[in-house]
């Protein structure tokens, strides 16, 4: 059973320690070791941090149930305590851009995202996350290898 943190913190950085800024960082939420649901966490800021609240976790996975009712019929905190969190770069990133630009699925504000992000410039990466009960703020620490 999941029970979401106040907030979600990731450091995001590259092989050598540089914080990484405007890097779009993924979460994802998985039912029985299967993904369920993904939402983007936003722009990592100046300090390579990207963070997000329960609430706005919880708000997101709302929308995508009026837009998606027969999708997301699971409630989150029945969703598995370990979470994914992930970076698309690279080659994988300018296809999925390309793809979320012409979306009507796809929000201003996250395209204005997309838009922004520098993820081209990092190569892919995904981690599991185990979420414990007791901690208020979950941090992670995400490191990038930039792409050739």
């Amino acid at each position: 059973m999941l029970r979401l943190p106040e907030a979600i913190e990731v450091a995001v950085s590259d092989t050598t320690g540089e914080a990484l800024a405007n890097i779009l960082v993924e979460l994802d939420l998985r039912w029985h070791g299967n993904y369920y649901f993904g939402t983007h966490m936003g722009l990592t800021a100046a300090d390579g941090i990207a963070r997000a609240t329960s609430g706005a976790i919880e708000h997101s996975f709302r929308e995508n149930q009026i837009v998606f009712p027969m999708d997301y019929k699971v409630p989150l905190d029945e969703c598995d305590d370990t979470v994914g969190i992930g970076v698309l770069g690279s080659t994988e990133f300018i296809s999925a851009s390309s793809k979320a630009e012409g979306s009507r699925l796809v929000t201003a504000q996250a395209k204005v995202n997309w838009a922004r992000a520098a993820n081209a410039d990092v190569l892919s990466r995904r981690i599991d996350v185990p979420v414990p009960v007791t901690q208020r703020v979950l941090r992670v620490a995400l490191q990038l290898e930039r792409a050739p």
